[in-house]
């Protein structure tokens, strides 16, 4: 059983250059992101904001 990654957390090739909409993500999912994404401070605004 192959599992598929969420494109909001692993953008495809073409769009690696594009912004992450943490506007999209539930709490849970932006929660997530930002765990293993520490070092980015957008996150964590986003994830303090909501």
């Amino acid at each position: 059983m192959t599992r598929r990654l969420n494109s909001k957390f692993y953008p495809t090739e073409s769009c690696l250059m594009s912004r992450i909409n943490y506007d999209s993500m539930s709490d849970v999912e932006l929660k997530q992101y930002f765990l293993k994404h520490r070092g980015d401070q957008t996150a964590f605004q986003a994830f303090v904001n909501k």
